[in-house]
């Protein structure tokens, strides 16, 4: 039953890392996301009856607009943020608080460029630009603390593979699989699709991926060796961290480049 268990503790992971970011980005990047329009629209009262990219009208707080950002902008956000966190987790220093504030900057390199794009009419819209800015670098930030502690929180709660070993491969199995198959489309679609900045995105998810195959062969040994805990390979910290650095500091860059046109365009 050995490899079953290592098997369980590996899903358990994955299971447990997918629902931290679903949960965050449902909770912080759709209602958060809410608030954040809200106040924006409260700022400009020019822009009342506006439409949004999305096709919002400014102003107008309505339930089926709510429900369409939290289950779609949250939702996606979430599932994003799962795949993003189970890959780079490992590589991330520290645990518990710490953990949690190292994760908001990457967070925001990794998620905010997604969020503040120049070519985003609604900055023009809903201006002035450096609040909403602001808001927007802040709510992922947020979101990027709200996974971590909540995958912090699961770790401490979801049952162990010992006491049912194949019951846990069965149920973890099943929701990382099925995450893992609504997520990772949305994801890649997210870093390899982007129409702004196509060659930076592309070049931010080559390193995520570099990332996430330290993780995949860190868990392949986990599994093989016979020890759950089973320390990874020399190389693929070192491949994961790198991967991790490269990421943030692309996604950093484009951030920046964005806000800087927004701004300047104000």
């Amino acid at each position: 039953m050995g490899i079953v268990i290592r098997i369980g503790h590996v899903l358990r992971e994955i299971t447990r890392g997918g629902l931290a970011g679903v949960v965050g980005g449902l909770i912080v990047g759709g209602i958060g996301g809410r608030i954040v329009m809200r106040i924006a629209a409260l700022a400009n009262p020019d822009a009342t009856g506006l439409r949004t990219e999305n096709g919002e009208i400014v102003g107008a707080i309505t339930a089926n607009g709510t429900l369409a950002l939290i289950l779609f902008g949250g939702l996606a956000a979430g599932l994003v943020a799962g795949v993003v966190w189970v890959v780079i987790r490992p590589w991330i220093p520290g645990s518990g608080l710490r953990r949690v504030v190292v994760t908001m900057p990457i967070a925001v390199a990794l998620g905010g460029p997604v969020l503040v794009k120049a070519s985003n009419p609604d900055f023009v819209i809903l201006g002035p630009d450096g609040p909403l800015v602001a808001m927007l670098i802040g709510l992922v930030g947020v979101a990027g603390a709200a996974v971590a502690t909540l995958d912090g929180w699961l770790d401490r709660r979801l049952p162990l593979p010992e006491a049912h070993p194949i019951r846990s491969i069965v149920v973890y199995g099943i929701v990382a699989g099925l995450g893992g198959l609504l997520a990772v489309p949305i994801t890649l679609a997210t870093y390899f699709q982007s129409n702004l900045r196509p060659e930076a995105f592309a070049l931010m998810g080559l390193a995520v991926v570099a990332a996430g195959v330290a993780t995949l062969l860190s868990w392949i040994g986990r599994i093989t060796s016979g020890e759950v805990e089973a320390m990874p390979a020399p190389v693929l910290p070192i491949v994961g961290r790198l991967g991790l650095l490269v990421a943030v500091a692309i996604g950093g860059w484009i951030l920046l480049a964005d806000t800087s046109a927004i701004l300047a365009a104000e």
